[in-house]
C-alpha cells in the first residue's frame, strides 16, 4: 500500500513536474517575445528622442539667417524684418509659427517683430527670455538657448543671438512654440503605443510634451536625457504593447503547452505502466505474508483484549459482591435509625420526657444521615462497577458524573479543608462509559490531595470542561499547589512509579488513568506543571463514540 502510494506520488509529481516545466517555457518564451517588443520599442523612443533634438538643432537656422541679414546691412527695418521672415519660411516651407523680435538694448524694449509675437513691448516678458536677452548682450555674437519655459498652459523654446542695428546694440530673438517642433516627428506614431513627456531641469514638474496619455496602462517605461544648447531634458516614455505594431503575435506560446502536454503526458503514461506492473507482482509475491501478518496480529489483538475484558469482568463481580455484601448491614443500620427515631417521637409525647430523649433525637438524626450517605455512595459504587462491565457507553451530563465523583470523595476533601470546584457546562453531554470516566476523575483528585498540597492545610481544585473541534471534549482537572519537577513529569505515567515510595503509594494510579483514556474513552491525556504554581491534566476524548460496543 504504501509503495503503491509512493508510486502514485511519483506519477503526480512527474506529471507535476511537466507541466511546471511547461509552464516555465511558456513563460520564458512569452518573456522572450515581451523583451524583443521592449528593445524595439525602446530603441524606437530613443530614436525619435534624438530626431527631436535634431529638429531643435535646425531651428536655430532661421535665427542664424537672419543675425547675417543684421550683420550684412547697417540698418534693417521692421518692413525687411518681416518681409525675411515671410521669405524665410516661404523657400524652407516650414510649418511652426516661429516669431522673430530685436530687442533694442538701450531702450529696454522689442522695436522690431515679426509673426506670432505673443508679447506686447508694455508686457513684462518671461524670465526664459529676459535671460536670452541678456546672456547675448554679455557674451557677443554667440547663439544662446533658454530652457524649455510654459507661457499661458504652452511651452515655447527661445534663442538669442547679440547683433547691431543703426549702431544701437540689441539681440536678436526667436521664438518657437515647441508642440511644433514635437508634433513634426511624432505626430504619426505617438498614438501607437507610446506616449511621451519631457521634463526640464529647472521645471521638474511640468510637462512640455502635452500630449495624450494612454489609453490603457503602459506595460514598459523608459527614462532618458539629452542634451540642446547646454540644457538637459529628461524624456519619459511610457509604452504600450497592446497597441503597439511592434508588437508581434506569435503562436509559438500555444507550440510550446501543446508539445509539452503530450510529451508530459506520454511520459506519464509511460512511466506508470512500468510502475503499475511493478505493484501488480509486488502484490502477488506479497499477498500471503500480508495475510498470515494480519491473521497473527488479530489473535494478538484479540488474545489482549479478552484479558482485559476478563479483568474488568472479575473487578467488577468483585466490587459488586462487596457491594452486595456492604448494602445489607448499611440497610439494617438505616431501619434501626428509623425505629429509634419513632421512639424518640413517642418518648417526646409522654408528659414528663426523660432528658436523654434530646441526646437520643440527635443520635437518631445523625445515625439516618450517615447510612443515608453510605446507602448514596454503595448505589453509586454498584453503578461504577455495573458500568465497568458494560458494553454500553452511557449518554449523560458530564456535570452530573463529575458532582458524583466529588461527592464520593467528599470526605476526604472535608477532612483537609480542600474545595472541588464544578464549573463543567450542564447542557454538555457525552457519550461514555461513566464508571471508568469517574475512576480517572477519582485518580486525579486524589492525587491532587496527596501530593500537589502535601506540604499545605488547604488548597482547590478546579474542574472545568470544554467542547472543540465539534465532536471533542476537553475535560481539565487543576490544582495549584507544589508543582512537578521535569523529570518526574516524563515518568508519570508508567507503571509502579510513586514519589511517595514506603508512604503507602503503590504508582499504578496514573498508569490506570493512563490506559483508561487511551484504551476506554479513546482519548489522550496531557499534563503540564510548573514548580510552585500548580498542575493541570488535560484529557481529550469524543463526544460521542465512533463504536457502539468496546471490544
Amino acid at each position: 500500500m504504501k509503495k503503491s502510494r509512493a508510486y502514485t506520488i511519483a506519477l503526480a509529481a512527474m506529471l507535476l513536474a511537466g507541466l511546471l516545466l511547461t509552464a516555465v517555457v511558456y513563460y520564458a518564451a512569452e518573456r522572450n517575445q515581451f523583451k524583443v517588443w521592449e528593445y524595439r520599442a525602446v530603441a524606437e523612443a530613443e530614436r525619435m528622442s534624438n530626431e527631436l533634438i535634431y529638429r531643435m538643432e535646425l531651428e536655430r537656422e532661421p535665427l542664424l539667417s537672419l543675425a547675417t541679414l543684421y550683420k550684412g546691412s547697417r540698418e534693417v527695418t521692421e518692413e525687411e524684418l518681416r518681409a525675411a521672415h515671410d521669405n524665410l519660411f516661404s523657400f524652407t516651407q516650414s510649418r511652426n509659427n516661429m516669431a522673430t523680435g530685436w530687442y533694442n538694448a538701450a531702450l529696454q524694449q522689442f522695436e522690431q517683430t515679426s509673426g506670432n509675437f505673443a508679447w506686447p513691448v508694455t508686457q513684462e516678458l518671461p524670465t526664459p527670455i529676459n535671460l536670452a536677452i541678456e546672456h547675448s548682450l554679455n557674451n557677443g555674437s554667440n547663439l544662446y538657448v533658454a530652457p524649455l519655459f510654459q507661457y499661458e498652459t504652452k511651452s515655447y523654446l527661445a534663442m538669442s543671438v547679440s547683433v547691431m542695428n543703426n549702431g544701437q546694440e540689441g539681440a536678436l530673438i526667436v521664438v518657437i512654440p515647441f508642440n511644433d517642433i514635437l508634433m513634426r516627428v511624432a505626430s504619426d506614431i505617438l498614438d501607437q503605443g507610446k506616449s511621451l513627456s519631457i521634463f526640464t531641469t529647472e521645471q521638474p514638474l511640468v510637462n512640455h510634451a502635452q500630449l495624450t496619455p494612454l489609453a490603457t496602462e503602459a506595460e514598459a517605461i523608459h527614462f532618458m536625457s539629452l542634451e540642446f544648447g547646454g540644457n538637459t531634458l529628461n524624456f519619459r516614455w511610457a509604452l504600450d504593447a497592446d497597441n503597439s505594431p511592434l508588437w508581434q503575435e506569435s503562436n509559438l506560446g500555444l507550440f510550446i503547452i501543446f508539445v509539452g502536454i503530450t510529451v508530459t503526458c506520454l511520459a506519464v503514461f509511460a512511466y506508470g505502466a512500468v510502475l503499475f506492473h511493478n505493484i501488480r507482482v509486488e502484490t502477488s509475491v506479497q499477498q500471503r505474508t500480508r495475510q498470515l501478518k494480519e491473521t497473527y496480529e488479530g489473535l494478538q489483538s484479540a488474545n489482549a483484549k479478552l484479558v482485559q475484558q476478563e479483568r474488568l469482568a472479575s473487578l467488577g463481580k468483585l466490587v459488586a459482591g462487596i457491594s452486595h455484601e456492604l448494602s445489607t448491614p448499611i440497610s439494617n443500620a438505616y431501619m434501626g435509625a428509623s425505629l429509634l427515631d419513632d421512639v424518640v417521637n413517642d418518648l417526646k409525647q409522654l408528659e414528663s420526657p426523660p432528658k436523654s430523649v434530646t441526646k437520643l433525637e440527635e443520635t437518631a438524626s445523625l445515625l439516618k444521615s450517615s447510612t443515608q450517605r453510605a446507602t448514596d455512595l454503595i448505589t453509586s459504587f454498584k453503578e461504577v462497577s455495573i458500568e465497568t462491565t458494560s458494553t454500553k457507553p452511557s449518554h449523560l451530563a458530564l456535570k452530573d458524573l463529575v458532582d458524583e465523583v466529588i461527592t464520593s470523595l467528599k470526605t476526604d476533601i472535608q477532612k483537609k479543608n480542600f474545595s472541588v470546584s464544578n464549573t463543567v457546562d450542564p447542557s454538555l453531554y457525552v457519550e461514555v462509559f461513566a464508571g471508568q470516566l469517574a475512576t480517572v476523575l477519582t485518580h486525579l483528585v486524589q492525587n491532587a490531595l496527596v501530593h500537589a498540597y502535601a506540604s499545605r492545610a488547604e488548597g482547590r481544585v478546579d474542574i472545568y470542561a470544554n467542547e472543540v473541534d465539534g465532536n471533542q471534549v476537553e475535560l481539565c482537572v487543576e490544582d495549584f499547589g507544589e508543582g512537578m519537577k521535569p523529570e518526574t513529569m516524563v515518568r508519570i505515567y508508567e507503571p509502579f512509579f510513586t514519589t511517595r515510595l514506603g508512604q503507602g503509594g503503590s504508582g499504578l494510579g496514573m498508569h490506570v488513568v493512563y490506559n483508561i483514556v487511551d484504551a476506554v474513552l479513546l482519548g489522550n491525556i496531557e499534563v503540564q506543571s510548573t514548580e510552585q504554581k500548580g498542575t493541570k491534566f488535560i484529557i481529550r476524548f469524543p463526544k460521542t463514540r465512533q463504536t457502539k460496543e468496546f471490544r
